[in-house]
């Protein structure tokens, strides 16, 4: 039967002390921590009253244990007997007791839920209590959850407790039949606080017109604060033809805005030999969209048949499938369970009964279509207490399981990852594809929107997303759209969801953001089925520093490219972080070590750091005062100061968003198209342009540019400082760029980035006395002005060195490039691509690298025919000329 093994392994070892005192049961937290109920199982005392409870920590594995009394009527902790038979069979939730008395459920991390019946009269009046209880065995309160149920058999401790295993945080859910009839009643409670308070939310009634005294409930959580109660039961006496033997009802309940769907029937069976159901198991289903159940059913008559059977429906009450899963061996036991794996899959497990006292579990995973995939491994025997589970199905798709031998104390901690049938990719939901950004990137200020790549067709519903700004332990609001806010919201392909950001949202430099997704906000676009979210906590998003730019004036910025020592530069720069800080905000902002000469003025780039101090501007406010005392500086103590004084003030202060990654990946996917375009071409004009005789005009088109682009590089290598001194400088970089240029000349014009840095001379020029901003500024030698302004007392700089200190390729090696460029575009890039369109008109075989190499011919063109046309509109506007335009501003500051 077995296909493969999931392994086990050992993590923890516990030593309780006691052999008296077994585990009994686990419950999974969210984080991965996980609560072991202990219980004396073999001491004489069948009331003992404490509480025993031990935490696994997720972060260690280290166990605290917890033992405590309790305030609650002794009789609730007599663990031999039960109130009445017939209570065994009453519950059907895996790892639930089948007793009275104390349950334990745990809650969000930290806290977990004691539940008991406080009453005077068991048999008149019994109410179910709830204790929260801390990690410390603190008890913070007490609170009552509703009515016990009592029939003519007796008190039926049944009350069931839910929550969303995957968040806790949203409240749990009880629900009870209601003494008298066999509607249900159920209650809402918010999570409990850090006081350990709860809340009643909502609560209501489900009222069934037609029940039969035979049935039976379980409840389980849908999408967010949803819930579906399923209501089942079998008989064996004879109605009538057309009545059901057996039959499963669903009902919805929107626990939050109390809202109560019509009951809907799922699957019944009228067929002979009768069935009984002997267990039931209902869950979200995650990937398949809807909700299953798994009911175990046998034949009335005794050796009968046993089969188990999985019923996929959704929220309408529309039923998508009924299949009976075969090939298990099911004859032999006493109860079947099903867990629904939340990467996809399901673990079954099975309990066989060995004595009075213990059962045998086995487990076994099937896949998203319930094909037996595996088993798993735990150690043989795996034992359990009568009606506990040592087990537990965990959020993140593994399995915890305790072994304890007979009645050693000595417990031996397992874990197991499960398959995952579908990955998740961090966003804890495996129907989520991809985000922009992803978790943890880092995003410019003021980043205009967001976007949310799904697995399979959505559309937009009624859901919120919003965006939360991280403050420490606080968490403050910034923005929520509803699903249907279609003025906000865009859709593409009917997977990709797009959602505008208001500036003012990201608007804080270095500060952590997350975005929450409300289950709802998109529904599967075929069955309409609400989707899971994005819970709190899970996309984090980080802003980077903010940036702005000033711009010297013409006659400092002359000055400042004249000195020629970097320590001189990097003086001036910081003396105007120093000035600009005093001005708005001390110690707030910083210079770079970047800067450019735009047509003879030069751009200098300084970062703007955060701060959590609300008695503080914002980097944002900062950038909008710096602006305003720079375009007024003449009013302002701009003017006074020895260095801001040479602010230009038509330029004011400019913020600056730096997007390197996406500036990067244009360049690299830039280089690899060129490289590909020559590959290809060349490898065509050797192979197959033979076969149609365009060989030597494929030649001809591929080697002249080549000549022409590696003159045009001598020349540039020769006749511009700049690039020389960069090549020296940069020589693995600046390599690559020389041998893309052989290629494609263009790609030069990007290389001149490298030089955002200091580009002029070396120390051999010699260097000035004195690098400070000084209004009191001396005449140079050379030119005998005494309006010449200068960035020190002594530049002893000369004019002759001022075009090649700029940061950049000069203005005439660029013109020249971009002429160049001009030139390839119709003796290289146009005939490269007619050729290859001839050779696909004449060849009888077209096989797939001519195909490429047209393709790509194409991009080349059509990508050519837009840089072409914006360089010419630049060049007649008589600035700065780039052969990728849109990329300068940003680029500039990029590549190093």
């Amino acid at each position: 039967m077995d296909k493969f093994a999931y392994s086990f392994e050992i993590n923890v070892h516990y030593a309780e002390g006691n052999p008296e005192l077994q585990a009994f049961r686990i419950e999974p937290y969210i984080d991965g921590s996980a609560l072991v109920v202990v219980k004396n199982l073999y001491g004489k005392d069948c009331s003992e009253p404490m509480l025993r409870f031990r935490i696994i920590h997720s972060t260690n594995g280290t166990i605290i244990p917890i033992d405590m009394s309790l305030p609650v009527p002794d009789f609730n902790f007599n663990s031999c007997k039960y109130f009445n038979k017939s209570d065994e069979n009453v519950e059907y939730d895996i790892g639930v007791e089948r007793q009275p008395g104390l349950r334990v459920y745990s809650l969000t991390p930290g806290y977990l839920l004691v539940t008991y019946l406080n009453t005077t009269d068991v048999a008149a009046s019994p109410a179910v209590f709830g204790l929260i209880i801390n990690w410390q065995g603190e008890i913070l309160s007490n609170n009552y959850l509703g009515d016990a149920y009592i029939n003519n058999e007796g008190v039926q401790f049944s009350s069931k407790i839910n929550f969303f295993a995957i968040e806790p945080e949203l409240g749990f859910f009880v629900s009870e039949f209601i003494t008298g009839s066999y509607n249900i009643k159920w209650r809402f409670f918010s999570p409990p606080d850090e006081r350990g308070q709860i809340t009643l939310i909502n609560e209501n009634t489900i009222t069934f017109t037609q029940i039969h005294s035979e049935t039976r409930f379980i409840a389980f959580p849908t999408m967010g604060y949803g819930y579906c109660v399923i209501t089942f039961g079998s008989t064996s006496s004879f109605r009538s033809p057309v009545d059901p033997q057996l039959w499963v009802y669903a009902t919805f309940v929107q626990a939050k805005t109390n809202k109560v769907s019509k009951t809907v029937l799922i699957y019944q069976n009228t067929n002979n030999p009768p069935l009984k159901i002997d267990d039931i198991t209902c869950g979200n289903s995650f990937i398949i969209v809807g909700y299953s159940c798994f009911i175990a059913v046998s034949e009335i008559s005794i050796n009968g048949g046993r089969y188990f059977v999985q019923v996929d429906f959704t929220s309408t009450g529309s039923v998508t499938d009924i299949k009976e899963i075969r090939g298990l061996n099911i004859t032999n036991i006493d109860h079947i369970f099903m867990s629904i794996l939340f990467n996809g899959g399901y673990l079954l497990t099975i309990h066989t009964r060995i004595n009075e006292e213990n059962d045998d579990v086995l487990g076994y995973v099937l896949d998203t279509n319930k094909t037996f995939q595996g088993s798993w491994n735990l150690p043989v025997p795996f034992e359990l207490p009568k009606f506990g589970t040592r087990y537990a199905p965990m959020p993140n798709n593994s399995v915890v399981a305790i072994k304890q031998e007979g009645t050693s104390d000595i417990w031996n901690v397992y874990y197991s990852e499960l398959p995952r049938f579908i990955e998740d990719e961090g966003y804890f939901n495996p129907i989520i594809d991809a985000t922009t950004p992803k978790i943890n990137d880092t995003i410019p200020m003021q980043t205009p929107s967001l976007s949310i790549t799904y697995e399979s067709p959505v559309e937009l519903s009624s859901g919120n997303i919003s965006i939360f700004e991280v403050n420490g332990k606080e968490s403050y609001f910034r923005q929520s759209f509803n699903g249907q806010t279609m003025e906000f919201l865009s859709s593409d392909n009917n997977k990709k969801i797009t959602i505008n950001v208001f500036e003012s949202t990201f608007n804080k430099p270095n500060q952590l953001y997350y975005v929450v997704i409300e289950d709802g906000f998109v529904n599967h676009k075929n069955t309409e089925e609400p989707l899971l979210g994005i819970k709190k906590n899970q996309w984090y998003i980080l802003t980077g520093d903010s940036y702005g730019s000033v711009k010297l004036d013409i006659k400092s910025s002359k000055s400042f490219l004249n000195l020629q020592s970097e320590h001189e530069k990097k003086k001036i720069r910081d003396n105007l972080a120093i000035e600009l800080s005093a001005s708005v905000s001390p110690d707030r902002i910083k210079a770079t070590e970047r800067y450019q000469n735009d047509q003879g003025q030069v751009v200098l780039l300084f970062s703007i750091s955060a701060t959590d101090d609300l008695f503080k501007s914002s980097a944002n406010n900062i950038m909008k005062d710096l602006n305003t005392l720079i375009k007024f500086k003449s009013y302002t103590p701009i003017s006074l100061y020895n260095n801001t004084y040479m602010l230009d003030r038509e330029y004011g202060f400019q913020a600056i968003f730096i997007s390197s990654v996406i500036i990067t990946s244009l360049i690299i996917a830039m280089i690899i198209l060129i490289i590909s375009d020559f590959t290809m071409d060349f490898y065509f004009a050797i192979v197959d342009s033979k076969k149609v005789d365009l060989q030597i005009p494929s030649f001809i088109i591929l080697i002249t540019p080549v000549v022409i682009n590696l003159v045009l590089i001598v020349k540039t290598t020769f006749g511009d400082e700049n690039f020389r001194d960069w090549f020296v400088r940069s020589r693995p970089k600046a390599l690559l760029f020389t041998i893309c240029g052989i290629i494609e000349i263009e790609t030069l014009s990007i290389c001149p980035l490298g030089l955002s840095k200091e580009t002029g001379s070396s120390e051999e020029h010699g260097s000035s006395e004195e690098a400070g901003l000084s209004k009191e500024t001396g005449s140079s030698e050379e030119n005998g002005s005494s309006e010449e302004a200068s960035l020190s007392k002594e530049t002893g700089s000369s004019e002759e060195h001022e075009s090649s200190e700029e940061a950049g390729l000069s203005k005439e090696t660029l013109k020249l490039i971009i002429w160049a460029g001009f030139l390839m575009f119709i003796i290289e890039d146009v005939p490269q691509l007619i050729i290859q369109v001839i050779y696909k008109l004449k060849i009888v075989n077209y096989d797939i690298i001519p195909f490429i190499t047209l393709t790509i011919s194409s991009l080349i063109i059509i990508s050519g025919a837009f840089s072409k046309l914006s360089a010419a509109v630049d060049m007649c506007r008589d600035s700065c000329v780039w052969a990728y335009p849109g990329l300068e501003a940003d680029l500039n500051f990029q590549i190093q």
